[in-house]
């Protein structure tokens, strides 16, 4: 980590150390904002860090914060963080950083805590905000649908020879439309139907509830608070966008690395855990707690046997044969025009 030797401070600029946050850099001209953007971090490259938080920077009409949050990179360069963010004149951020690795969901919960957004956009470094009004219309629909939180769609990307190609994949949620109605919960525990992490716009004092209860359980797969707030049937809505641009393959969950997998699986289990023990008496939570201990089953056959009796007990069979055969995709079509224009960061990496 570096720190400055030399920064302008005045009233809204300090750089405070502390045991538990490491390192903190606060410009921020105001107390609340409409949207807070929470880029987290680990070991990041820069050069894709500058272009997603750059798409932030292109955002209009929209009362926007920024809060990057490391999670105790060996090399965490503060000071071109500071320089890109005083170069573009722009004075809504924070930068703090935990003086230890501690995995994503402590490193986002961490960041959560300097958000002063209604709302908060989690993101990661290769994952950008697609089109300069993204937040601003995002935030009205959910601020009008009276919801907690709010699911969108994205469109995969990746690069080859520095160029950006898209590829279409089957889509997180299949059942979007669910998202409209009060049977999110079930279509999100049972059908394990869940979203793409990256697609989601929420409550900032919901976030940093739920985030709290994942802490010293779930350790890297932070996307566990939104299958909480189903559980607890918070209001949701699906909002009909692309509104993220994904680096396809490179998510923990997406990547396909079996190491990786068993992690994000022994955070799924540890989420079920938690919800188990709420022991709600529901029709969604008494499936959900069926399925969550069939997840535990150790022998394999036994375990095989529950799951194909579940999936048809459950109606889950349905949605399995409808995601095979006649599954949603993601769209391609970008706008190239703003591509060029967030790459376009003005700093040599």
């Amino acid at each position: 980590m570096i720190i400055p030797n030399e920064i302008n401070q005045d009233s809204s600029s300090e750089v405070i150390k502390s045991e538990f946050t490491g390192i903190l850099f606060e410009n921020c001209e105001k107390k609340h904002y409409e949207v807070s953007l929470l880029i987290g971090t680990y070991n990041p490259d820069y050069k894709k860090l500058f272009i997603t938080i750059n798409s932030g920077l292109l955002q209009k009409n929209i009362d926007l914060q920024i809060v990057i949050s490391d999670d105790g990179s060996q090399s965490f360069e503060l000071d071109k963080l500071i320089e890109f963010f005083e170069t573009k004149q722009f004075h809504n951020y924070v930068i703090v950083s935990l003086a230890k690795n501690g995995g994503t969901t402590r490193n986002y919960n961490n960041g959560l805590r300097y958000c002063k957004g209604d709302y908060t956009k989690l993101i990661s470094p290769g994952d950008y905000l697609n089109g300069e009004d993204c937040l601003a219309t995002w935030y009205e629909y959910i601020k009008n649908n009276n919801a907690v939180v709010s699911f969108s769609d994205c469109i995969h990307y990746y690069y080859e020879n520095d160029e950006v190609k898209t590829v279409s994949v089957k889509s997180d949620p299949q059942n979007n439309k669910n998202f409209y109605r009060n049977s999110w919960a079930y279509n999100y525990l049972v059908f394990d139907d869940i979203v793409t992490g990256a697609c989601t716009l929420a409550s900032t004092e919901k976030l940093q509830k739920y985030s709290d209860l994942l802490l010293g359980k779930v350790i890297y797969a932070e996307d566990n608070i939104y299958r909480l707030m189903a559980y607890n049937n918070e209001p949701a809505c699906y909002y009909d966008k692309d509104t993220v641009l994904y680096e396809h393959g490179s998510g923990v969950s997406t990547n396909g690395n079996k190491k990786w997998l068993e992690r994000i699986f022994a955070d799924y289990v540890a989420a079920d855990s938690i919800m188990l023990e709420w022991n709600k008496d529901s029709v969604v939570a008494k499936r959900f707690a069926k399925i969550a201990n069939i997840r535990k089953e150790k022998r394999v056959v036994l375990r095989k046997f529950k799951v194909l009796f579940f999936l048809i007990s459950s109606g889950k069979y349905k949605f399995v044969l409808k995601r095979k055969f006649k599954p949603r995709y993601t769209n391609v079509s970008i706008d190239m025009d703003y591509v060029n224009q967030i790459h376009n960061t003005g700093m040599t990496i």
